[in-house]
């Protein structure tokens, strides 16, 4: 099983963007990103819906 991992996000909304379609290209059958996705950042809901949306799952501490 092929996984993608997004590390360091930081609510990069503008990078973040550009990952489903990075992914698409490649046979990943699963997304997560370890942390850092939203806390303090200038676009912590774009990156939250952006990531319910394409189903990129997320770790909890």
């Amino acid at each position: 099983m092929a996984i993608a991992v997004l590390a360091d996000i930081h609510a990069n909304l503008y990078a973040i963007e550009a990952v489903p379609a990075g992914i698409g290209k490649r046979d990943v059958e699963r997304s997560i990103c370890p942390g850092l996705w939203s806390v303090l950042s200038p676009f912590p809901m774009g990156s939250a819906q952006l990531s319910a949306r394409e189903n990129i799952g997320t770790m909890k501490e």
